[in-house]
């Protein structure tokens, strides 16, 4: 099983996107911001989803691989 955890990158990265990334998806300023969480832990993945919908973000969650590559491109 693999986490990914969103972070500050060492490489530059556009200020514009990483500001829209950490501004979180509240809907203040526009739509909120969705996230496809893919986790195959039940248990960390609802830790997470709550998590991130506390922040202001829209989440879906799949448990596969495969899963997330159909949605994601949908």
């Amino acid at each position: 099983m693999n986490t990914v955890f969103l972070h500050r990158p060492r490489s530059p990265l556009d200020p514009a996107l990483w500001s829209l990334l950490m501004a979180g998806g509240d809907g203040r300023d526009g739509p909120r911001l969705r996230i496809l969480l893919v986790e195959d832990d039940a248990v960390m993945a609802r830790v997470l989803q709550d998590n991130l919908v506390f922040e202001g973000y829209e989440v879906e969650h799949v448990a596969e691989g495969r899963l997330a590559l159909q949605r994601a491109k949908a």
